[in-house]
């Protein structure tokens, strides 16, 4: 009884540890964005395996984007928001970079919810940038 305790509880760690959690035929990225540097927003995002970087980031105008380190937008209240400066938008999978783009200037639009967003102009205009 206790060897079948034992491999039980193996197996659990083993299939938690290697990603199994995310449903089959799916890739988990977490995404990340910095502002001069400092993590803004970040967000836990599924893709299909199937889709190619590009397909994939085109997917990110339906993830929400949770606030770090209190970020706040330049005018709160509003329903968009542009963040400037030095801005990077970085999508890993496990650690490893998965996507990487930088620009000085990101809009951001809130849904339904009040969760902000990647605007659909954000998106397509960066699309161009994915490898």
């Amino acid at each position: 009884m206790k060897q079948l305790y034992q491999s039980l509880v193996l197996g659990f760690i083993c299939y938690f540890s290697t990603g199994c959690f995310v449903a089959p035929g799916q890739t988990l990225l977490t995404v990340q964005i910095e502002q001069d540097g400092t993590s803004i927003l970040e967000s836990l995002w599924g893709v299909s395996d199937s889709l190619t970087k590009p397909e994939a980031w085109k997917t990110l105008v339906n993830a929400t984007l949770e606030p770090v380190n209190g970020w706040q937008p330049a005018a709160p209240g509003g329903d968009n928001a542009i963040v400037k400066g030095q801005v990077t938008i970085q999508l890993n999978h496990t650690a490893n970079p998965y996507i990487i783009l930088k620009t000085e200037e990101l809009k951001l639009v809130k849904d339904k919810t009040g969760k902000w967003k990647l605007s659909k102009e954000t998106i397509d205009k960066l699309a161009q940038d994915v490898k």
